[in-house]
C-alpha cells in the first residue's frame, strides 16, 4: 500500500526535513521508514483526532522530547490549548490556514473563532478572515470590531473580506472610516467611503482626524468628498496649525476655511507651538494679529518661541 503522509500544510518544515533524512533507492523502503518513524507515528495520532476535546487530550500527551524533535509551530500551539479561549490566539499566530481550518473541522467554539477573526483583522491575514467568516457565524459587533481594526492598521484586502461578508460600513458612527483617516491608510479610506460611509460621521471626524495629523491627501479626498471644511468651528485649520501643517493649512483656506474663526484662534495655536511658517501663512492671508488682546504674541513669548514673536513684533509697528 503506498504511503501517505501527514499534511505538509499542517506541519510545515518539519516532514519535509524528514524526507531528506530518508534517502532510499528503492521507494518501498522510504514508505517503511516514514511509516514506523516514531515523530510521524504522532503526526497521524493528531492528524486522526475528530474533536478539540480529543485533540487537547492527544496533544497534551506528547513528551516534551518529541515535541523538541518535532519542532514544529503547529504542535507547539497546539500544546498551549486548554479551556482559555485566548489561546486560539496561539494557534492563528501560526499564520497557517490550514491549522485553523484543521481546528475548526475539530469543533473550534465560538470565542476561540471570535478571537481569531479579531487577530487575522488586526494583523491583516485576509486568508484566515475569510476562512474564519466562511465557517462559522459572528455577532454584529464581533464583525464590527473586525472591521475597525482592519481598517485602523491599513489592511484593505481585510476589509473588502469583510465588506463582502456584509460587516456594516457605518457601524458605530463609521468608526472604521474615521481611524482609517485618523491614522493615515488612505486607500482604506477610497475603499469605505465608496462602500457608503458617512463621510460627516461624528461632526465630521474623518476630516478633523486627518487635519490634525497632517494626512494631507486624505483631506483632499474627504474635501473632494463633500465633507464640511467647517467642522466644529474650524476644528480642521486650527489644529493642521497648532501642529505646523502648513501644506493642509493652504488647502483648507484654498478650501473656505475661515480664518478668523473662533477670534483667530488657529494663528494663536501655531504661534503657542512656534510654526512660524504656519503663522507666516496665516498673517498673509489676513489674520487679525491683534486677535484676543494680542494672544498670538502672547502665547508665543510664554513658549519661549523667540523667532516667532520677534516676527509677529515686526508684523506690528
Amino acid at each position: 500500500m503506498s504511503f501517505s503522509s501527514p499534511s505538509a500544510a499542517l506541519w510545515g518544515g518539519w516532514y519535509a526535513n524528514v524526507l531528506e533524512l530518508s534517502t532510499f533507492d528503492n521507494p518501498s523502503e522510504q514508505d517503511v521508514f516514514l511509516r514506523d518513524h516514531p515523530l510521524v507515528q504522532v503526526l497521524y495520532k493528531v492528524e486522526e483526532t475528530t474533536t478539540m476535546a480529543d485533540l487537547r487530550s492527544m496533544v497534551c500527551g506528547i513528551d516534551e522530547q518529541s515535541v523538541m524533535q518535532l519542532n514544529s509551530p503547529l504542535l507547539d500551539a497546539l500544546r498551549a490549548f486548554t479551556a482559555s479561549r485566548m489561546d486560539a490566539l496561539v494557534l492563528v499566530q501560526t499564520g497557517s490556514v490550514a491549522a485553523v481550518s484543521f481546528c475548526l473541522d475539530r469543533g473550534l467554539d465560538r470565542l476561540c473563532r471570535n478571537d481569531a477573526l479579531v487577530w487575522a483583522a488586526s494583523r491583516g491575514n485576509k486568508d484566515i478572515a475569510t476562512l474564519l467568516l466562511s465557517r462559522g457565524s459572528f455577532t454584529e459587533q464581533e464583525c464590527n470590531l473586525a472591521l475597525y481594526l482592519a481598517s485602523k492598521n491599513g489592511h484593505k484586502d481585510v476589509c473588502v473580506a469583510l465588506l463582502d461578508h456584509g460587516v456594516d460600513v457605518r457601524a458605530w458612527e463609521s468608526q472604521a472610516l474615521r481611524f482609517a483617516a485618523f491614522y493615515g491608510h488612505k486607500d482604506v479610506c477610497v475603499l469605505l467611503l465608496d462602500h457608503g460611509a458617512d463621510i460627516h460621521a461624528h461632526h465630521d471626524d474623518p476630516l478633523c482626524s486627518a487635519a490634525h495629523r497632517g494626512h494631507k491627501d486624505i483631506c483632499e479626498i474627504l474635501l473632494d468628498r463633500g465633507a464640511n471644511v467647517h467642522a466644529v468651528e474650524e476644528y480642521p485649520l486650527r489644529y493642521a496649525a497648532q501642529e505646523g501643517y502648513r501644506d493642509i493649512c493652504e488647502l483648507l483656506l484654498d478650501r473656505g476655511a475661515n480664518i478668523h474663526a473662533m477670534d483667530d484662534l488657529a494663528l494663536c495655536l501655531a504661534a503657542s507651538r512656534g510654526q512660524e511658517d504656519v503663522v507666516v501663512l496665516l498673517l498673509d492671508r489676513g489674520a487679525n494679529i491683534h486677535a484676543q488682546d494680542h494672544a498670538a504674541m502672547r502665547w508665543a513669548s510664554e513658549g519661549n518661541h523667540n523667532r516667532v514673536v520677534k516676527l509677529l513684533w515686526d508684523r506690528t509697528v
